[in-house]
């Protein structure tokens, strides 16, 4: 079953702009073995629907129960990745250990590590 944590949205720090939307290209970057305090997760949402709440919303949401979040990018053009920067590398093991796996909208999450100094070279 999904569960979708509908606390506020927490505030953000550091030197990412929250839920970004940049004018890059969307390119779903390469994962890594290293653990890093950025997630990509996959596909949490069909690219062709309207989403409410926000897709960006929810995974702040979820994310949360974690650690705090720092950053949320959703790649719209996509089949459903985003990717999630955590305050704290801690935090960002949690949620990979609890979310990878698990089933989202019926569909299985795959969360993996990217390489935080690539992940904000794109921006």
């Amino acid at each position: 079953s999904t569960h979708i944590n509908n606390d506020p949205w927490l505030p953000t720090t550091g030197d990412f702009k929250a839920n970004a939307r940049s004018s890059r290209t969307s390119l779903e970057l390469p994962t890594s073995l290293e653990p890093s305090r950025v997630l990509l997760l996959k596909p949490l949402f069909d690219r062709h629907a309207i989403h409410e709440p926000p897709v960006e919303e929810e995974v702040r949401g979820e994310c949360a129960q974690f650690g705090d979040v720092q950053h949320v990018l959703v790649e719209d053009d996509s089949d459903g990745v985003v990717y999630v920067c955590f305050e704290l590398l801690e935090a960002a093991v949690r949620a990979r250990s609890m979310l990878n796996g698990r089933r989202f909208n019926q569909r299985e999450i795959q969360a993996a590590f990217v390489n935080e100094r690539l992940y904000a070279s794109q921006f």
